[in-house]
């Protein structure tokens, strides 16, 4: 998403001329065709919203229960490309269970996952990058080996430059997978999710153990793919992640979609 600075006065001058929107957070959804005036540490940003597309995502009546306890009732969840969800509630209420629905991890008792408005299937999910709250690496491997291993999965992936530089891994390549801190590998696992130039990213805590200046460049890279259509599922606690990067924020409460 591109901001333009304005002035407090510009900003009210757009507002009462063109109907534009004026918000108090940064990504503020107004309607189609229309402008959002978004405020920033004090300062007043314009910014062009992009139409959002086709639902990209969506769980149709997903229920998962163990032991005959229900772990997810009924969930039904949408989102568009150029959209990003935030699914927030509190620790236990399901939404683990919905990544690994998602990833495949877990198969629930009722219900299908579409995308692009097809079945969710060995093809289908290789469209889907996936950030998971503790990533798992394999051992005595580099980084940059990481990355070419990766590559060698797609026909079309992201180039090895443009890899190091969503991860912000140059210093990193010589490092092996287990020497690296957890805010290091968050950042070798967001370069990983999107070699494949996802149509859906799956964000589990994505700036877990991420330094200000990772953040930021996380949240900067993550908007540039959405500006393009790419579709966000990001499962947080975080309220910067939220006021941040969502555009929509979704509750579950007890397997419930609130």
């Amino acid at each position: 998403m591109r901001y333009k600075q304005v002035s407090t006065k510009s900003a009210k001058t757009l507002h009462n001329l063109y109907k534009w929107e004026i918000g108090i957070r940064r990504n503020d959804i107004c309607h189609e065709g229309k402008m959002t005036v978004c405020t920033l540490q004090h300062t007043l940003y314009l910014s062009k919203i992009n139409v959002r597309g086709e639902w990209m995502l969506k769980l149709e009546n997903l229920s998962e229960r163990v032991n005959q306890k229900s772990l997810l009732s009924s969930i039904n969840l949408e989102i568009a490309a150029g959209e990003i969800v935030a699914l927030c509630g509190a620790n236990g209420v399901g939404k683990s269970k919905i990544v690994s629905a998602i990833a495949g991890i877990i198969h629930p008792v009722s219900g299908r996952i579409l995308l692009a408005g097809k079945p969710l299937g060995k093809k289908t999910k290789s469209q889907i990058g996936f950030m998971f709250q503790h990533a798992e690496f394999m051992d005595n491997v580099k980084v940059k080996e990481m990355l070419c291993l990766f590559q060698s999965f797609y026909i079309n992936p992201y180039s090895f430059n443009e890899l190091v530089h969503l991860g912000l891994l140059q210093e990193l390549l010589l490092k092996k997978t287990h020497e690296l801190s957890s805010g290091e590998q968050k950042r070798l696992s967001f370069a990983l999710s999107m070699v494949g130039r996802p149509l859906v990213l799956i964000a589990d805590e994505p700036t877990a153990g991420m330094d200000e200046e990772m953040r930021n460049h996380f949240y900067q890279q993550v908007q540039i793919a959405v500006d393009e259509g790419l579709a966000v599922l990001l499962i947080t606690h975080s309220r910067e992640e939220r006021e941040v990067l969502a555009h929509r924020i979704v509750l579950l409460k007890e397997g419930v979609v609130q």
